[in-house]
């Protein structure tokens, strides 16, 4: 028998042989295609996963940014002027009318924070702060009412540091403090 009639006789296992061959072959050649088209079928995948996820955070967003805009324009109100020096120290000086003390001195330091300023560790872009001295002449009592008001009022202000020192006899209950203030203002 030749080897024609051989391949006559068994004609679904050659075929099955030729056909695996081919598969063999195929798989030599791009197999490291298929490798990559795998990771890039995955990548795929993982980016409509992302998206269907940004589709659902985006629900209200921009609700959220106007209401955030509502924020920064509330705080935008709220700062000093580094400009007006006169209106800002008459600021600190009306609190007299409010509280049983004297100021006896309001001071602006010219000289930048190093830590809020220009290439501080906690640098502030879109504002800059104003360092006051105040010296006050006061009790205890008002002296605590006024470091809660500093705190409160409508600036955005807090005392870095302060100093008390007694002033008159044993019995008195008067002090001197002195008070550094630091308040949010306009980028200059």
């Amino acid at each position: 028998m030749s080897k024609i009639d051989i391949i006559k006789s068994y004609p679904l296992v050659i075929v099955s042989l030729v056909i695996t061959l081919t598969c063999v072959a195929f798989t030599f050649f791009r197999g490291d295609r298929i490798a990559t088209l795998e990771a890039r079928e995955t990548a795929l995948y993982e980016q409509i996963r992302l998206i269907e996820k940004n589709k659902i955070n985006v629900n209200g967003l921009n609700e959220d940014l106007a209401s955030l805009k509502e924020v920064v324009g509330g705080i935008e109100e709220r700062l000093f002027d580094p400009e007006q020096r006169a209106v800002n120290t008459r600021f600190f000086y009306s609190y007299e009318d409010e509280f049983d003390m004297v100021i006896t001195k309001v001071a602006e330091d010219a000289t930048e924070d190093p830590v809020l300023g220009k290439k501080g560790p906690n640098e502030l872009k879109q504002y800059s702060v104003l360092t006051y001295y105040l010296s006050v002449k006061t009790d205890f009592h008002e002296f605590l009412r006024f470091l809660h008001t500093l705190h409160t009022d409508e600036p955005i202000m807090r005392v870095s540091e302060f100093q008390l020192f007694k002033v008159g006899g044993k019995d008195s209950e008067s002090l001197e403090a002195q008070i550094n203030v630091r308040v949010l203002a306009k980028a200059e």
